[in-house]
């Protein structure tokens, strides 16, 4: 990466979402085997398993959210500030949460002052209500995957061949959750570490940003592409309804903006920012689910 450069945050939210995807795949395959036993126990211990995986994936986001705005600062602050690799994608498989986690806060020690609240707060609420939903979508899988093969004349061994086989169901499901909860905690992470006064007050305002392909959602349900350039003061009640992300497996990102920059474009009148809507923002529209609440009071409970 050149310096005074830090790396692009729809960049790091992709990998962030391709990483540890496979371990949470393999927890919805043993919760819905744990279900079609109908053990109580086996269930229990699956769900945990489920709880653990999403949790550990969220808090990590979070922890690298808040990295990203700190990285931001720092280049606002000095031209040469120069991001390296992040942290250590990739190794869930063979690194245990704890040591990620333990990584990242030697390379970042300021986010050890937070890492302990931010595990509680995934811990106590919002982890948890993904992992209930998810729990509740499994159930209803495995409840048809068992009707389809009880009209069939066959058995429980059909239904736990079928569950095994079931990779294409399994495997896109643990995608659209994965990145959707993992984009909304790292998000949180970026908002909570952007409204410290000492960050707010040299990076005021963010600027919406689209993945700017055409896969981009332009249609009358959902429209993103709508807000693309979007600048606003980070206390705007705009981004309630418009901070990525707007949808499921939702793409889009902020970018924060610098004083400086905002004085350059003449959004930056007596100490405030003015706000800057793209043209056609009226046909910004999230997916019905989202755009209740910026992602860190969702994950806080506290809208």
């Amino acid at each position: 990466e050149m310096a005074g450069k830090p790396r692009d945050p729809s960049d790091e939210l992709d990998e962030l979402q391709a990483a540890h995807i496979g371990a949470l795949e393999e927890a919805i395959r043993e919760l819905a085997l744990a279900k079609l036993k109908a053990s109580s126990e086996a269930e229990r211990v699956a769900f945990a398993n489920l709880h653990r995986v999403i949790t550990d994936s969220l808090i990590y986001a979070d922890l690298i959210g808040r990295r990203r705005t700190l990285l931001v600062a720092d280049a606002h602050r000095s031209p040469l500030t120069q991001d390296g690799p992040v942290a250590t994608f990739g190794l869930f498989g063979s690194l245990r949460f704890s040591e990620l986690v333990a990584n990242l806060l030697r390379r970042v020690p300021v986010l050890a002052k937070t890492a302990t609240e931010v595990a509680l707060a995934y811990a106590r609420g919002f982890a948890f209500a993904c992992a209930r939903a998810t729990d509740l979508t499994v159930t209803k899988r495995v409840q048809d995957i068992v009707i389809q093969t009880t009209k069939a004349g066959a058995g429980v061994a059909a239904a736990e061949k079928q569950i095994m086989q079931d990779t294409g169901w399994t495997r896109g499901y643990a995608e659209t959750v994965h990145a959707t909860n993992v984009a909304t905690a790292y998000a949180a992470g970026r908002i909570e570490q952007g409204l410290d006064p000492d960050i707010v007050d040299e990076l005021p305002a963010w600027e919406y940003i689209t993945a700017g392909d055409s896969d981009v959602r332009a249609t009358s349900r959902e429209n993103h592409a709508a807000a693309h350039g979007l600048i606003a003061a980070k206390d705007d009640p705009v981004w309630n309804i418009a901070f990525p992300p707007c949808g499921y497996s939702c793409r889009c990102t902020v970018s924060d903006v610098g004083v400086s920059e905002l004085k350059a474009r003449g959004l930056y009148i007596d100490g405030k920012v003015r706000r800057w809507e793209p043209p056609g923002f009226g046909a910004f529209k999230p997916h019905p689910a989202f755009g209740r609440g910026r992602p860190d009071l969702r994950v806080r409970g506290t809208m």
